[in-house]
């Protein structure tokens, strides 16, 4: 088998506007479920490839506040993704997230003196 298809690869401009750590990391991870524009994982999982604090592990509200919700909005203005994500709880505890995702819409914009077609 050929390297290449071994690594998640992506252009080094699509993260280079990224500054945190967190941000490049769930973007990683995304990019490795592009085809499918769905990411699905056991929170255990989650906090090891994002590397998360002991206290984000045991309280989510903080994992959302401080992990979740900036990496997404960061690469929603950054990197034109149209993300959405949601909880999955098994009783009272979250057990697996799941990250929807795909390039966003871009609208077509009308220059002065441009025709449409």
């Amino acid at each position: 088998m050929a390297l290449e298809t071994r690594f998640t690869t992506y252009k080094l401009q699509q993260t280079s506007a990224l500054r945190s750590i967190h941000s490049w990391r769930l973007f990683e991870n995304l990019k490795r479920w592009e085809n499918t524009g769905k990411w699905i994982v056991e929170i255990e999982d989650f906090h090891r490839v994002m590397e998360s604090r002991k206290s984000y592990q045991e309280n989510f509200a903080q994992l959302r506040k401080w992990v979740i919700e900036p990496a997404v909005k960061e690469l929603r203005e950054n990197n034109n993704l149209d993300i959405s994500w949601r909880p999955i709880k098994s009783g009272r505890r979250v057990s697996k997230l799941v990250f929807l995702f795909k390039p966003a819409e871009q609208m077509s914009l009308q220059f002065e003196g441009q025709r449409s077609e």
